[in-house]
């Protein structure tokens, strides 16, 4: 009989020929996913180091003659047990990077927990495990898998209880009814969640970390204050002498309310009377975690602006910290600066007013008509303009001595916001009374349209200068942005 009628000199001469040629082809294939960044580089490198060669020889040694190496030998045994692992761990390695590394953000699959591919993970392994020692060494899987089976059986009815609320918790997960950062609300539990897990969820309140099992929320129901397009209404309420003027009142905590910043854009506060000297004010934020800077934004400058307008914010007396010899001591300082002349200050001082202003209160507002001139005696106040797509520039800080509301000599609208840095008190100056200065000293008016025309020079060479640091960092990809003062809204 010819050398070459027996089949098993075949099977070597298609793995002498098959292993050489197949693992070029794979190299080819895994250099080019290499070069598109995939995520199968990987697998198929074990596959094509590791899986293809032993299973050639595990072919060589299943097919060459018994009198040579036996097939129910244990080197036979050791190379298939040895494959079935490695496949075993490639096809458990490319359904995770098929179905789970390239999963589109959103879906099913980035939603499911790690939990659910560990179970899953560990089930195939076991499978492939028990085909792979009844099939290579014989062993009778299925007495194993009917202990297993009734064991687990008991298992489950003796902790039934922790179980169900593990797979609640589980199930919870899998739907993610929020994630990393949201603000909950959940059982008078309120905060923002920093950490998630199989068992709990890690939730960061005022009064500490609360950690809540996920079966309890999977079994109650809660408010998630993070959802895309949802609104939270902040109510506050306030307090004020019953002798105030409501409208007055209503009218300052309309003001104080429309400049708070983080709400929803379009809408508008609304302002009650409950009666007996008690207001609602009511604003809608775009999310929760603005509420509470908010909230305090509000009441720290309702109590500059209940000074200013007068009225006793929780009864409060509003002449406590000041009187008419302050207002009359302040023009003292100012009189050279507003070409005051001694025996004036006396007349003028009832006329005038003492304000104070919080940090982030709006002093002027860009395209409105000053009513008063101030004199800054204490702080500092920025000068912000409009600058790009949704953005303001500062370049001007102005500090004590200067003025604020210049324009309103000439009636015409203000050029910029005027905005309180810190704390800020003014010396208020109506309209009426700069107009009976002015036309009583020219030197004043020459002042104060000088001050405009240099206030506006300085406005516009900042507008360029940040131009051109724009123009410079758009030009070098590498560098950052360099303009100093702008911020983005």
């Amino acid at each position: 009989m010819s050398v070459w009628s027996q089949s098993w000199l075949i099977w070597c001469g298609v793995v002498v020929v098959g292993l050489p040629v197949l693992s070029i082809f794979l190299a080819e294939v895994e250099t080019n996913l290499e070069r598109r960044r995939s995520s199968m580089t990987r697998p198929l490198h074990v596959f094509r180091t590791y899986v293809l060669p032993l299973a050639a020889l595990v072919v060589l040694l299943a097919v060459i003659p018994d009198d040579i190496v036996a097939n129910d030998s244990n080197w036979f045994k050791i190379a298939a047990t040895g494959l079935g692992l490695l496949l075993l761990n490639f096809a458990i390695s490319s359904l995770n990077t098929a179905l789970f590394v390239n999963a589109d953000r959103g879906s099913w699959r980035k939603k499911l927990p790690s939990i659910f591919i560990d179970i899953a993970r560990i089930i195939i392994i076991a499978i492939g495990l028990a085909i792979l020692f009844s099939w290579v060494w014989g062993a009778d899987v299925g007495g194993i898998f009917t202990a297993l089976g009734v064991t687990s059986i008991v298992i489950g009815l003796a902790l039934q209880t922790a179980i169900g609320s593990i797979v609640a918790g589980l199930l919870l997960l899998f739907e993610q009814p929020f994630t990393l950062g949201d603000w909950l609300d959940a059982g008078g539990v309120k905060g923002r969640v920093v950490e998630v897990n199989w068992r709990a969820v890690h939730i960061q309140t005022d009064a500490g970390l609360q950690i809540v099992p996920n079966s309890s929320l999977a079994g109650a129901s809660f408010t998630n204050l993070s959802r895309p397009n949802a609104t939270v209404t902040e109510t506050i309420e306030s307090a004020f002498a019953k002798e105030d003027s409501p409208a007055v009142v209503m009218a300052t905590l309309q003001g104080v309310a429309d400049a708070i910043p983080g709400q929803l854009p379009g809408s508008r506060p609304d302002v009650s009377f409950v009666g007996a000297g008690r207001f609602t004010t009511s604003f809608t934020l775009g999310t929760f975690a603005a509420a509470g800077e908010a909230r305090a934004q509000f009441q720290l400058r309702l109590w500059y602006a209940a000074r200013r307008a007068n009225i006793a914010l929780d009864g409060a007396d509003i002449w406590k910290d000041e009187s008419a010899d302050d207002v009359l001591d302040l023009l003292r300082q100012a009189a050279s600066r507003l070409h005051i002349k001694p025996e004036q200050l006396d007349e003028l001082a009832p006329r005038l007013d003492l304000e104070r202003f919080a940090p982030g209160e709006i002093i002027d507002q860009i395209g409105r008509v000053p009513g008063t001139v101030r004199w800054i005696a204490d702080g500092q106040a920025r000068v912000t303009i409009p600058y790009g797509r949704a953005g303001t520039i500062s370049p001007l800080t102005l500090s004590r001595g200067d003025l604020t509301g210049l324009t309103a000599l000439t009636k015409q609208p203000s050029a910029y916001t005027c905005v309180a840095a810190t704390e800020l008190t003014v010396l208020t100056v109506p309209a009426e009374v700069l107009d009976e200065l002015a036309r009583h000293n020219v030197r004043l008016s020459r002042d104060i349209g000088q001050d405009i025309d240099r206030r506006g020079q300085q406005l516009t060479a900042a507008v360029e200068n940040a131009d051109r640091q724009l123009t410079t960092s758009s030009t070098s990809p590498s560098s950052p942005p360099a303009t100093a003062g702008i911020v983005r809204r």
